[in-house]
Order: C-alpha cells, then sequence, then structure tokens
C-alpha cells in the first residue's frame, strides 16, 4: 500500500514537472509570430570539428533540409579555423507546427556546437499605397525632410550603392534605369556564378526567398521605395529621389502577400556584404519577436560593422503604438543607425 501510494506520488510529481516544463516554454514563445516550418541557429565561434549541419543529431530532429546563410558554410571550417564571424544556419522541419518549432529549438539549445536557436520571426512591410509626384506638391515630405537643401549642394552618389531590400524592382523602369546596379562580374544566364560570390546569375541583385537571381517586382513597394531613394531627379518626369544617382540593388525578401521570414533578411544582408553594398534601406518590421530572442539576427547586425542600415520603425498614427519606447518594432529597435517613421507634417 505504501509502495503503490510512494508510485502515485511519484508519478503525479513527474507528470507535474512535464507540465510545468511545457508551460515555461509556452510562455516563453506566447504571442510570438513566427514561422512555423523553419527554426534559425547560430553555432558557437571558432568551431573545432568542422560541424556538418547533416550529422545524426540533426537527423534525429526531424530536419528536411538546412542552408547556410551569414558566414561560411560550417563544413567548410578547417580544424584550426580562426574565422569569428557568426556562422547561421536556416533548418527547415519535416514537419511543420509551432509545437514543433518550441521542441526543436529547445533541443538545438541543448547541443554543444550551438550558440543560439531561435524562431523564424515573420516579417511585414511598412507600406502605404502612394503614387504621388513631386511637381504638382504630392511629394511634400521630401521638403520636410530637408531633400531640397540636399539637392543644392549638388552631391553625386553614382559610385555609391544602396542595397534595397523589399518586393523587388522594375529594372527598366524609366525613372531608375539609369540607377540600377549591375553586378559587372557576372555573366547573363549561364548559370555559373562566374564571381564566386556564391550567388549564380545576381546581375541586379537577389531573391532571397526563391534563391535566384528574379528580382522583377511582386508588388508595388519595392519600385516605390527604389524611387525614393534614388529614382532620377529633374529630368520633367516621375518622381523626385533623395540619393541623386546612387545604384540600387534590388535584395528581393518579400512575396506577393507581403511578408518574409527573417532569414531571408540575414540571407540578403550577407548578400550585400559579400558585394560590397554598405547601404540597405529596410522597409519592414515586426513586434511580435521576443526581446529575449533576437540574439542571431543582432550578430549578424554587429558583423558588418561598415554597413548602414536605414529601417523603418512603423508608420502607424495610434499613440500607443507609435511609441517605440513602450510597443519595440523590430529589427529597428536594436540597430545603431537609422530609424525613419510616419512624418505627421507638424
Amino acid at each position: 500500500m505504501v509502495m503503490k501510494r510512494f508510485r502515485y506520488i511519484f508519478f503525479a510529481a513527474l507528470l507535474a514537472m512535464m507540465w510545468l516544463g511545457i508551460n515555461v516554454y509556452a510562455d516563453e514563445y506566447d504571442g510570438l509570430d513566427f514561422d512555423y516550418g523553419s527554426v534559425l541557429v547560430q553555432l558557437k565561434p571558432q568551431i573545432t570539428d568542422a560541424v556538418s549541419m547533416c550529422s545524426d543529431p540533426f537527423e534525429e530532429l526531424n530536419i528536411s533540409d538546412a542552408r547556410c546563410i551569414f558566414g561560411d558554410d560550417a563544413s567548410s571550417i578547417s580544424l584550426f579555423s580562426d574565422k569569428t564571424e557568426p556562422i547561421i544556419y536556416v533548418l527547415d522541419l519535416e514537419n511543420p507546427s509551432r509545437e514543433n518549432v518550441i521542441d526543436t529549438i529547445e533541443k538545438l539549445k541543448a547541443m554543444p556546437n550551438i550558440e543560439y536557436a531561435e524562431p523564424n520571426y515573420n516579417v511585414y512591410e511598412f507600406s502605404e499605397p502612394n503614387d504621388t509626384y513631386y511637381q504638382n506638391g504630392k511629394q511634400a515630405v521630401l521638403d520636410l525632410i530637408g531633400a531640397k537643401k540636399l539637392w543644392d549642394f549638388d552631391i553625386d552618389c553614382s559610385d555609391v550603392a544602396v542595397g534595397v531590400m523589399d518586393s523587388g524592382i522594375q529594372t527598366n523602369h524609366e525613372d531608375l534605369i539609369d540607377n540600377i546596379w549591375v553586378n559587372t562580374r557576372e555573366n547573363v544566364g549561364d548559370g555559373i556564378d562566374n564571381d564566386g560570390n556564391g550567388y549564380i546569375d545576381d546581375i541586379y541583385g537577389w531573391n532571397c526567398g526563391d534563391s535566384n537571381g528574379d528580382v522583377s517586382y511582386v508588388d508595388e513597394h519595392g519600385v516605390h521605395v527604389a524611387g525614393i531613394v534614388s529614382a532620377a531627379t529633374n529630368n520633367s518626369k516621375g518622381v523626385a529621389s533623395i540619393a541623386r544617382n546612387a545604384k540600387i540593388a534590388s535584395i528581393k525578401i518579400f512575396n506577393s502577400s507581403k511578408n518574409t521570414k527573417l532569414s531571408y533578411i540575414i540571407d540578403g544582408i550577407n548578400y550585400a556584404k559579400k558585394n560590397d553594398i554598405n547601404i540597405i534601406n529596410c522597409s519592414f518590421g515586426g513586434t511580435g519577436w521576443g526581446s529575449t530572442s533576437v540574439s542571431i539576427v543582432k550578430s549578424a547586425i554587429e558583423a558588418v560593422p561598415n554597413m548602414f542600415f536605414v529601417i523603418a520603425a512603423g508608420n502607424t498614427t495610434s499613440f500607443s503604438e507609435a511609441d517605440n519606447d513602450k510597443v519595440a518594432v523590430y529589427p529597428s529597435q536594436f540597430t545603431k543607425d537609422l530609424d525613419c517613421c510616419k512624418h505627421d507634417k507638424q
């Protein structure tokens, strides 16, 4: 009788601990907005055993695919490697679900070669459809930010490349065509990585979602942003821009539904780094990220100290949502460069 009672108490306690453990994890991830089919991992620095992401421990986690999206692939690192930049992978799950994401992350955290394991957060465009023109007074925001004073200096930005991380661009647009960045080291359409940068046929930039060089736009947002950055100015048509003659490199991360994943953003930063594109415009963000689980994207940003980020802080007009000290908007919340918000004309 005593033994039965002991067993009952033991299993009751065990079930309670299991329930508490599950709820601790549930509380940690409650309210977060992330992809249910993938997770992000960052390997520990100075790996000494050339870890392969397809090794047995990862097979046990039912990982269907593993892709390096920042840094050098771990399989290429030698035993005595002194590389210190982060190595970041996106891991695709065979059985996508919220529970599998959380379970996989917790198991990855326990592995000795893993620095961080985090959700692959969803990210959204900050857009307001706007087909305005400066000459009829509908691009008044350029006056509000002092663009006219900048134009007086007649600064030529033709030697500057700006990565527009967005929904793609129209490379033959009459107001953009003269200011499109071109990777002259790559041959068009031969299916070969001619310049050895790890990206095949990346003539005008890179499509991070489809892993190809097709940067054609899926909605007008990317074209609109590119026009603000560097549309041909003072040509009696279209819009006026801020950085005259700057070259626009398209880093396409969005689909037609105007959403994307954090892994595509990290891949885009990696692409810009490898192609000496040192300014990136990011007109997107999200609030459903965990404040304690954004270490991976912070690592990627900190690994490119010479890169300047122009990031949207949101377009909302609601005070409770517009105050970024009250509602964190990522990734603008932890960047050190330039955050932009909607102008109220006051």
